[in-house]
């Protein structure tokens, strides 16, 4: 008789669970995805980033790897549609192609996590297919894999920690392939928690990598309710992060003795699409106002006036503008710190050639050179290094013109390619160098970590999210920022275009927002900060040290793993063969 696979289950199965496993699992994992997303902007319910998995990970695996991978791109896709909805006021449905590129990470950890399960039951397995090879019966075995076959808490913990290091390492490779996309790593969900403060041992990955663990644990309790094996380890969890937090909420950071004295106006200039001088002279009437009213008003006069990204829809050397800001920079007190865009000719370049465009931030004073030469003379500036795919350059362009002309793109913008300090200066003189970045590069951990291991003692990001309206987006774009500051241990002073232009302190607080009157975020104003960057001798946090050193290595492994279960794929195959010949 040839062999079959058992059409009735084991006696110690529930047909009716067996049918239905599939439908449950699709459900679960949508609902897991669903709740996932409500751990970020707008809802904030930060706690569902330790509770929002347990859906997914209570319920059995099912063993045919159709449904498997259907449950699995459900739990990505359902949280990335939610999550990136703001991103469709861009067009082009932006915001629901993103999620389905995005949904296939956390669909690779949930498939490999089934994987892991079902490769840890290859008993039960065999005794279904042949049980006179093994006799004895086994209570683990259930109509799909779940967390029974962890038979002890050491099991327990070690898996966890697994499908924690698993999720982290597709989180990181998320944030590298294609030029990357980091945005709204789980650990970020804690940007407006008091669990922020965990962040400078391993950055937001190691949130991610806690938040995991905590929902492999709370699973286990749902499904397996053995409280003996799985409160341990869960209790030792929130008790390690809560000693942690509160330690860190009382440790004093050594700053300057000296503050910093800056003026950051927000002009909510209206989205340009294409050139047009109407929204020039209305965005110079609003910031060169707004500006010359703050200069008027702050006594003693500012170190420092800055302008955020796309404050000014033109590049930088068009002769009106550099007439006018020369004009103004003769009027202000102090420097000018903005971003802009940036034509370049560059020594050797033919005088007809095109020049580059950069999307660059610029420390203006009246004897500025990019004002007063037209060359590729530039001082106290940094050009942005990390650029936005389809937004400042079409991937693919040169091969695929027509794709440029579809999106309306018109030339790419160029990166930059080096990280300079700006050496920041106050009235008494103090000089304090600051790492700059340039709207959605402070999603790029690594980024900020590279300003602050060259000697940077203060952060700024610049940025322009008026595309995105009121939407959950901008407040997105707000937690990266805390999370930099707070992995890196750093003041970090944001000014936004149309929203959240705020002080963030070393600990992820949020300090002096420019505010409408009915208390938006979103509106124009001017706002003094006194900042005081950390001292010279401040100690580097663990992750300035280390960067992504855990969800590196938690790449090897998990492609380890990966090869492992390949292998043993095969290796149960051939045994599967060996017995269906062997069968009488």
């Amino acid at each position: 008789m040839s062999f079959q696979w058992p059409i009735q289950p084991p006696p110690c199965q529930d047909l009716r669970l067996l049918k239905r496993l599939p439908l449950l699992h699709c459900c679960a994992a949508l609902a897991s995805g669903l709740l996932l997303a409500t751990a970020f902007p707008p809802l904030e319910w930060w706690p569902m980033a330790f509770l929002g998995l347990v859906p997914y990970l209570a319920v059995p695996q099912p063993r045919r790897l159709r449904w498997r991978l259907l449950g699995a791109y459900t739990l990505g896709f359902s949280h990335f549609l939610v999550s990136l909805w703001w991103l469709n006021q861009v067009g082009f449905g932006a915001g629901i192609l993103l999620a389905l590129y995005c949904a296939l990470y956390p669909a690779g950890w949930a498939l490999l996590w089934g994987e892991v399960l079902w490769h840890r039951k290859p008993r039960q397995v065999l005794r279904e297919v042949a049980p006179s090879l093994a006799p004895r019966e086994d209570s683990s075995v259930a109509p799909g894999a779940s967390l029974r076959v962890l038979e002890s808490p050491r099991r327990l913990v070690t898996y966890g920690m697994l499908a924690a290091g698993m999720w982290i390492a597709l989180e990181w490779l998320r944030g590298w392939l294609f030029t990357g996309f980091p945005w709204n790593p789980l650990g970020t969900s804690q940007a407006f928690s008091p669990l922020r403060l965990l962040a400078p041992l391993a950055g937001a990955y190691g949130l991610s990598f806690l938040a995991v663990m905590a929902n492999v644990f709370l699973a286990d309790l749902a499904a397996v309710r053995q409280p003996r094996r799985s409160l341990p380890p869960l209790l030792a969890l929130a008790l390690f992060a809560t000693l942690w937090c509160a330690g860190e909420a009382r440790r004093a950071i050594p700053t300057a003795p000296r503050p910093l004295r800056i003026v950051a106006v927000q002009g909510n200039v209206p989205e340009c699409r294409q050139w047009d001088m109407g929204i020039l002279q209305q965005a110079w009437g609003q910031y060169a106002g707004l500006t010359r009213e703050a200069a008027a008003q702050v006594s003693p006069s500012p170190d420092l006036f800055l302008w955020p990204e796309g404050a000014l829809p033109c590049e930088l050397t068009f002769p009106p503008l550099a007439i006018a800001l020369k004009e103004l920079l003769t009027e202000l007190p102090a420097p000018l710190w903005m971003g802009s865009l940036d034509e370049r000719l560059f020594p050797g370049d033919p005088p007809d050639a095109l020049p580059p465009v950069f999307n660059s931030a610029f420390l203006l004073t009246e004897d500025s050179p990019v004002l007063t030469l037209p060359s590729a003379l530039r001082t106290n500036y940094y050009d942005k290094t990390h650029l936005v795919p389809f937004g400042e350059y079409v991937p693919f362009g040169e091969t695929f013109p027509w794709l440029k002309q579809a999106l309306g793109m018109g030339r790419d913008l160029t990166p930059g390619r080096t990280f300079p300090l700006f050496s920041l200066k106050n009235r008494e003189g103090d000089l304090f160098p600051c790492g700059m970045n340039i709207c959605f590069e402070d999603a790029f951990p690594g980024l900020s970590r590279k300003f602050v291991r060259k000697g940077a003692t203060l952060l700024a990001t610049i940025t322009n999210d008026c595309w995105y309206g009121e939407s959950a987006g901008p407040r997105q774009h707000l937690a990266q920022a805390v999370m930099r500051a707070v992995e890196n241990r750093r003041p970090l002073l944001r000014a936004g275009n149309n929203s959240h232009t705020c002080l963030i302190s070393p600990k992820g607080k949020l300090l002096q927002p420019i505010l409408s009157p009915t208390g938006s975020p979103f509106g124009q104003g001017w706002q003094l900060y006194s900042l005081y960057p950390v001292a010279p001798h401040a100690s580097q946090t663990l992750y300035a040290r280390i960067g992504d050193a855990l969800p590196i290595g938690c790449l090897a492994l998990t492609t380890l793993i990966l090869l492992a279960l390949l292998q043993d794929t095969l290796r149960k195959k051939g045994r599967l063969a060996r017995l269906q010949k062997r069968t009488p």
